[in-house]
């Protein structure tokens, strides 16, 4: 990947757009159990909603970049 260009600001899944550009260009992804990921938690029905409707416009807008364009499906690197 081009020096620079991990994060675009556009993404609304910013996780999911470079976790997918990352096995398109054929870097590796591993587990790591030992990771922890702090995080705070939704405490309203309302907060739920907003981040689950994000979480779905970016899916969604990750989808729509990669797949029409059948990016993904001609990389054999995913395989």
């Amino acid at each position: 990947m081009p020096k620079g260009e991990y994060w675009r600001n556009e993404a609304l899944t910013e996780d999911l757009d470079l976790g997918t550009r990352i096995l398109l260009v054929g870097w590796e992804n591993s587990f790591l159990s030992t990771t922890a990921i702090y995080q705070h938690g939704v405490t309203t029905l309302s907060a739920l909603y907003k981040q689950r409707t994000r979480w779905s416009w970016g899916a969604l807008q990750c989808w729509l970049k990669y797949v029409p364009t059948f990016e993904v499906l001609k990389t054999r690197k995913l395989a």
